[in-house]
């Protein structure tokens, strides 16, 4: 009797590991070579994960989408999945393709989910600082810049450059005021090429001379523009 528990024991085992080595294998998390994920830490395939952002040890990223310079400091939990609450159970056994005999591998008969995730996986924007022990459920939207305080849970949406904490995650101020706010994120230094990003490193410590900076520069470069275009308008001209 013990030997064929150890049998069935080892032959559980055998199945789960085998899946989700073949899982490893197939099914990658798009994570840009510049994201450091520090020991620890887990990103399933689910996940998408843009340029220079970080993943501090103890965090777990089960689905969405997180955008470039992303900061996720220790513990945060970001698109677990939820459990259905007017099924006769909440526990996976009965929907998931695994059963009884791996609630979250491919079971003897694989198949599809008896059941599927109300809602979509969160979406985090550019620039966004998680704080410690925060949450980040299915369903929420976190805009650019944006600053979420340590234990929050994010249920919904948290518009661009705001900080949010609490339980449920409420909106308690602006890093700046709307204008700027709306100027920050026209900028999308995010989505500048490294060389520009190094060159203008210095001015990330000042919003008004990063913004007067990079105002400038587009001021310049549309006037450039303006000039290309009318001596190639002079030079068509002469030519007919």
């Amino acid at each position: 009797m013990l030997d064929n528990a150890k049998r069935k024991a080892a032959l559980l085992l055998h199945r789960f590991l085998q899946y989700w080595t073949t899982r490893a294998v197939k099914e990658q998390p798009r994570i840009d070579p510049t994201v450091y994920v520090m020991p620890n830490a887990y990103v399933s395939a689910e996940v998408a994960v843009g340029r220079y952002s970080y993943i501090r040890g103890g965090a777990q990223l089960e689905s969405g989408s997180v955008g470039a310079f992303c900061s996720i400091a220790p513990d945060v939990l970001i698109g677990g999945d939820e459990h259905p609450l007017d099924a006769v159970s909440t526990h996976p056994f009965w929907y998931s393709p695994g059963g009884l005999t791996v609630p979250t591998g491919p079971g003897e008969d694989g198949g599809a989910s008896l059941w599927s995730q109300p809602k979509p996986a969160p979406i985090i924007g550019n620039d966004v600082w998680i704080g410690a022990g925060a949450k980040v459920m299915r369903g929420a939207v976190i805009e650019d810049g944006a600053v979420i305080g340590a234990g929050a849970i994010v249920t919904g949406h948290i518009p661009a450059y705001a900080i949010a904490v609490g339980i449920p995650a409420k909106v308690v101020r602006y890093r700046f005021e709307p204008a700027q706010c709306e100027r920050l994120r026209q900028t999308r230094w995010w989505e500048w090429p490294e060389a520009k990003i190094r060159e203008n490193r210095r001015l990330f410590g000042d919003a008004d001379a990063f913004l007067s900076g990079f105002e400038d520069e587009q001021r310049s470069s549309e006037e450039s523009g303006r000039e290309t275009g009318r001596l190639n308008g002079i030079r068509k001209g002469a030519a007919l």
